[in-house]
Order: C-alpha cells, then structure tokens, then sequence
C-alpha cells in the first residue's frame, strides 16, 4: 500500500511556503510554551487502521443544538451514559445493539486486486459485515441519500455544542471581573501600597484585554485579504504577514495573563486580608479560556502516516497516529502513566482495525498532555484489554511506529466514546488544523483553535462526506467518501472504474465538493494506487492532507463537524 505523494500536489511557485508555512511556522515560534516536542522514534512501516465496534461505554451522543454556549475552560464533554451496547456514533440506528465483528479491508500489494468486503475501506474500518441495519455505509453512488448533509449524521462530539468564541469571550469578563475586584481591593479599601503595586498586574491585565479584543476584530478582515491575494506573488506573502500578526495577538494575551498571575502574590502582601485570592482565581481561569490557538509539529512516517506525541495521565511521551477517520484514543496499558490512579472504568466495548486487529478494550476517563501546556480536561481513553495488548501494540507500530490511534473525526464511527481534542481548554476545543505536507511532504503541524487560515471550500461531515469524484475525463459521480488522514492511499469503487478489479496506472483521480469545487487531483502510480471495492464509502487516504491545508470543523452545525479545505 505504497505511493508518492509527488503526483498529488499542484505545482508550488519557490515562494509558496511563505504563505501558509509562513504562517504556521509563526504560530509555532510564539507558541514555544504550548509545542509539543517530537521525539526521535524511528518506527518505520505503512499500515491501516479504521475502528468498528460495539461498547457500553458510558457516553452521550452529540447533540444538533449549536445554540447551546460552552461556559468553562475545560469543559466536561465527555459526557455520559447511553443505552448499553448501544454508540452513539455507529452507522446504525444509536440505539440498536451491536455485535459488530471487525472485517479487514484488502492490503494493496501491488498487484491487481478487489475488496468485496461491504464497507469498503481499503485503509480505515469502522463498522463490520454483520450488522443488520443497511444505511449509508452501504450507498453506493447510484443510491445517495438527499435529505442529509452527510452520509453519517452521527457523531461523538459533546452533547453541548461547541461554540466558536464563547471562550474569548468568557475570558474578556473574567479579565474584566478581575481588574474591578483588583481595584476594590487595593485602591478602593484606600490601601495605595497595594495599588501602587498593584500597577503592574492591573497594565498586564489591560493589555491582555486589548489583545483579544484586537485578535477578534482583526482576525476576520486578515484572513480575508489572505484569500483574495491567493495566487498573486509577493502580495499574498505580504497579506500572510497581516495575518500573522492577527493569530499571535492571543498569544500575547495569554503571556500577559500569566506575567500578572506572577505580580498578584506580591499584591496580596501588601493587602492583608486574603481577598487577592478571587483576583487571582480570575486571572488563572481567564489564561485558560483566552487560549486560542496551540501548534504540534506532526512527523510523516512510511509516507503516509502522521504522527504526534502525546502524554496521557502523566506518562511518557509516546507516539500516536492522527487519524481523522476515526473517533476516540485507542492505546494500550504500556502507554498509560500512573501519575494519578485511573479510577473505576466507565465502559467496556470490542473493536478493531482494518488490516487484521480485533480487541477488547476497556475505558477510563483521564488527561492527554499534547505537550508543553496543552493539556485536555478529563476525557475518555479506551486502554486495550491485556489479553490482546501484545497483538495490538505489534499493530500500532505498524503505523508508522505508532503505539496508538488518536481518531479526531466528529462523525466517524467509531470508537469513541469522546474525541479527546474536544475536551481542551478555551478555544483550543473548536477543531483541528492539519497540514501534514507543509515540510517537502516529510512533517508538517497540527494547530488546535480555530482555523488559522481562510476556508477555501467546505463539506459538511468529518469525516465523513458526500464528495463528486472524476475518472480521467469522465463525468463526475457523487459518492459517500471518508476524507482519512490515517487512510493510507484509500478506496474507489468498481462501479467508477468500468467495473475493474484494479486502477490503472496513468488513471487520473480527481476528487470534488458536491457542487464543483476541486479538492485535488492526481496520476495513479504502482506506488499510490487505490484500492478497489464493490461497495461502501470510498475512502479518499492521505492525499487531501498532503496537497494542502484541512481543518476539521467541531463547531458546524449538524453535530457532525465539517472539513474545510484551506487557502495555503
């Protein structure tokens, strides 16, 4: 299952990574206390990796409200319980039970070959054969659904919505609510050697203020001139340079909340009775929710996987794949710390991976340290039970050299119960920018936050989507697809290919929005060929992510995300 990621992308002027990799690299520079650091791991080898499974974890299914404001900095998405047996996030009706057996998708060889198996993912599987309920899974592109936006409408995004800028916003009152009782407290009791200590703080918090009023003010019009130059040399670099500006402005707002958290403890010893202890409450909670973006480097292993480091439950740094196809973090005990006793389990579920693994897991409710202050609020981690931890740790590190799968997909199928980068505090929980090929196609960068850069296009669901797909000069067909960081050179369907058991090479692929807009295009090669199914979703692998920049919606509507293509 090999291919050059070469044919995929579009001819790139010398300039170009002035653009979106002056942007990104950026962020990274003024993010240095929120970066994850990459480690040397030098596990090699390609592999697939999609979930089906049954559970009773202890979860709740998203909820379609986006009214519904988000009003803490972690907030508590996890959720909890549906019926057993039952995920919320299944292609199936959320409340039938399954006994879902995982079925494995063929492995490209290199040599001619069809996938007969019905859902059709070559590199990522979610759901098995032997459910009886035939919905979406099974569209093919002579029968799409047309009342849904997405061949999937359920998710494991929160019950409570997320809402983009509520965190801001929430953390300009705090701030506010801080520089009154600050000035209560020290001028206002008629105390002038804590004001006049009280000074310093009382600016940084001013300033902070000032820099997330100007982020949100600015931040639009920025991104705007940024697509409207897109193209045009020198201009477009000069309009990233605007734009920079505007997506640092809340990292200056969260250094100034934190240099006035370090002046409060000096202002209290000039105040005496103990009531700097709400300001300093204020200030603290208001650092969190003011975090706007935080940037991860992400290392390409085999070609085409992407891999990042994270912590969970104060373990060792340990390697993941980012997979967008999938919902949940599945590891295994090995890469679980013992910082704080995990506590009672709060579900149990079987699944497995396309590829040959099937497992058992267990889930616990816990933190994951993206690095450097990026930590998530307690969220769920299915830890694989321990008779069947060897085989699946042989698995994972087929991924690249990974030791488990982080699944950030809204509308995936599995295997939830949560997304652990929803559970993130302040505004790092809106969704995930990936940019896997930003560095000659060999690493590239994960931003949490909002999308950095302008949408260029979007389709509802992610990842799954309604996607048009051209072969050659064909006319273009409508199909149910997966967009699938994690999905190595993905699927087509027979039925698109004149009923061939094999793609071409010199086949041209072309992939489209449902309405025209092009996503990417590229040659079939011996290397980069995808796999063919009967049926089922297509799956598109990891071309969309290496041509450009993707970010993956959690504040759509619907509750099922949505994946927006960027200007880069």
């Amino acid at each position: 299952m090999k291919h050059s990621d070469s044919a995929r992308r579009r001819r790139r002027q010398p300039y170009a990574w002035l653009g979106a990799g002056a942007v990104t690299l950026g962020i990274g520079a003024a993010l240095a206390g929120g970066c994850a650091v990459a480690s040397a791991d030098t596990g090699a080898g390609s592999g697939s990796a999609k979930a089906s499974s049954s559970s009773s974890d202890s979860s709740s299914a998203s909820s379609n409200s986006s009214t519904t404001k988000k009003t803490t900095a972690h907030s508590a998405r996890s959720g909890v319980a549906t019926s057993s047996g039952a995920t919320a996030g299944s292609r199936k009706a959320p409340a039938a039970a399954s006994s879902n057996t995982p079925v494995a998708a063929a492995v490209d060889t290199g040599a001619p070959e069809t996938t007969t198996a019905a859902t059709g993912h070559s590199a990522r599987l979610h759901t098995a054969a032997t459910e009886t309920t035939t919905t979406a899974e099974t569209t093919t592109a002579a029968a799409l659904p047309a009342a849904d936006p997405s061949p999937n409408m359920n998710g494991y995004l929160p019950s409570e919505p997320i809402v983009a800028g509520v965190a801001v916003n929430l953390a300009q009152q705090q701030i506010a609510d801080a520089r009154a009782l600050l000035q209560q407290q020290t001028w206002g009791s008629g105390n002038i050697p804590a004001g006049i200590v009280a000074i310093i703080p009382q600016v940084l918090l001013a300033q902070a203020a000032l820099s997330l009023d100007t982020w949100e003010t600015a931040i639009t019009p920025a991104q705007s001139l940024y697509a409207r130059t897109s193209g045009v040399p020198f201009v477009h670099e000069l309009a990233g340079v605007s734009l920079l500006g505007a997506l640092l402005l809340p990292t200056l707002a969260t250094t100034a909340l934190t240099s006035a958290g370090l002046f409060l403890p000096l202002v209290g010893a000039f105040e005496g009775t103990g009531g700097i202890t709400p300001v300093q409450n204020l200030v603290s909670t208001a650092a969190l929710n003011g975090r706007v973006y935080a940037l991860v480097p992400v290392v390409m292993r085999a070609t085409t996987e992407p891999i990042v480091y994270i912590s969970i439950n104060g373990g060792q740094s340990t390697p993941v794949l980012v997979d967008t196809g999938s919902s949940g973090l599945v590891v295994t005990m090995a890469s679980v710390g013992d910082a704080a006793p995990l506590g009672s389990p709060t579900g149990t579920g079987s699944s497995g991976y396309s590829g040959g693994l099937s497992y058992d897991y267990t889930t616990y409710t816990t933190t994951v340290n993206f690095g450097n202050g990026i930590v998530s609020g307690p969220t769920s981690v299915n830890i694989v039970d321990s008779d069947d931890e060897a085989t699946a740790l042989a698995f994972f590190h087929q991924l690249g050299g990974a030791s488990g799968v982080l699944g950030i997909g809204a509308n995936a199928a599995g295997p939830g119960p949560s997304i652990p980068t929803t559970a993130l505090p302040g505004e790092l929980s809106d969704g995930v920018f990936l940019y896997q090929g930003l560095f000659l196609g060999i690493a590239g960068v994960m931003v949490f936050g909002p999308n950095p850069l302008p949408v260029r296009t979007s389709v509802p669901g992610a990842p799954d989507a309604y996607l048009n797909v051209k072969i050659n000069n064909g006319t273009p067909t409508q199909v149910g697809a997966i967009i699938d960081s994690g999905g190595v050179y993905g699927t087509i369907l027979s039925s698109q290919i004149g009923g061939a058991s094999y793609v071409p090479v010199g086949t041209r692929i072309s992939v489209y929005t449902p309405d025209g807009v092009l996503l990417y295009s590229y040659i079939v090669t011996s290397q980069n060929r995808p796999t063919v199914i009967t049926s089922g979703l297509i799956n598109t692998g990891y071309a969309p992510f290496q041509h450009g920049p993707v970010y993956i919606n959690y504040t759509a509507p619907d509750g099922i995300g949505s994946t927006d293509f960027d200007y880069a």
